[in-house]
């Protein structure tokens, strides 16, 4: 089998490539890996050149490639994929980074909505990540299943009495609501603080003016789980339009630290009452109100979040998705 999907590029490494570059670090030596990301090529066509070529030895050999990709890779690497499976027979199936696709396919030209369908119907299997993705595309193919973002377990776990402190951490820009974790400075008790982690986008760390709201620079990917341990609950009140399972989301989970997040896309489906707060988007205070709903009911959350994780460890995800190709590759 060949994998095929994006690996990093020098320093830039996005969440689709953490996910990627997980995942094939789990596969087998046997399996082959195929770079999808661009910038490790001398230019878009040679990334694709290369890619066709791959396609059209893995059906001579008869190997079946996975695909894991963007919605920019379903739509030009998935109609190689199609091209191949209609001349020569290519096995194949599909994996979804993100979770807005369904709004993406309807904005496509007819010819890329038409190539798209043909594109996840002769695939052996489709993986979404989100649930409300599965059940859109799954009536273009019956074997549509879910898989999430996922995070390993870890052994930190956050603070056992409510303190008042919470942690954004992500990109620091407008749509993740920047705009309302700064207004809570003129509207949170004093002895509450909200720290945020991550790259400015559009701010400096002169917005942050207040004493109750600090920017605290940006954190490497494997010091998240244990920063969002130091604190009571995460903060990501979004409105991001490509926002799938939010990694962080998870990381809180997996330390039993409880989110509050805007009623937005598919957040709905990991964020409830038994392990966070649902606030409306652009709100900011409706976020407070969030954040007082976690203070006055902080155990219960903490041990939802706790059982939350469960669903997205990566060895639960990870199993089930081999588990579920090998058992159509018999």
């Amino acid at each position: 089998m060949i994998f095929a999907g994006p690996l990093r590029h020098g320093s830039d490494v996005g969440g689709v490539v953490v996910l990627f570059e997980d995942l094939i670090n789990s596969i087998s030596p046997d399996a082959g890996v195929f770079d999808t990301n661009a910038k490790n090529y001398t230019s878009s066509l040679s990334m694709i050149m290369c890619f066709t070529w791959c396609c059209v030895r893995a059906a001579f050999k008869g190997d079946e490639v996975a695909l894991h990709g963007t919605a920019r890779d379903y739509k030009y690497l998935g109609f190689i994929v199609l091209i191949c499976h209609y001349l020569l027979g290519l096995n194949y199936h599909t994996r979804k980074f993100a979770g807005n696709f369904d709004e993406v396919y309807v904005g496509f030209s007819t010819f890329w909505r038409w190539s798209t369908r043909q594109f996840l119907f002769h695939s052996h299997s489709n993986f979404f990540e989100t649930k409300s993705l599965v059940e859109y595309f799954s009536t273009f193919n019956s074997e549509t299943f879910w898989f999430p973002n996922y995070r390993p377990e870890t052994k930190y776990q956050n603070l056992e009495e409510f303190q008042g402190r919470f942690v954004f951490v992500g990109h620091v820009k407008r749509e993740k609501g920047l705009d309302e974790i700064i207004a809570l400075g003129t509207l949170l008790p004093d002895e509450w603080l909200v720290d945020v982690y991550g790259p400015l986008s559009g701010y400096s760390a002169d917005d942050f003016r207040s004493p109750n709201v600090r920017y605290q620079g940006v954190l490497p990917p494997e010091d998240v789980a244990s920063m969002i341990a130091k604190y009571n609950a995460l903060l990501l009140p979004t409105f991001h339009e490509g926002e799938g399972y939010p990694g962080v989301i998870l990381e809180a989970y997996s330390v039993s630290a409880p989110v509050v997040a805007t009623i937005w896309r598919a957040l709905p489906e990991i964020v409830d009452d038994n392990c966070g707060v649902l606030v409306e988007p652009g709100d900011a205070l409706d976020l407070l109100r969030g954040m007082k709903n976690i203070s006055v009911d902080y155990q219960r959350k903490r041990i939802g979040a706790s059982q939350m994780f469960d669903d997205f460890s990566r060895e639960v995800v990870l199993d089930k998705y081999f588990s579920s190709i090998r058992s159509r590759a018999t």
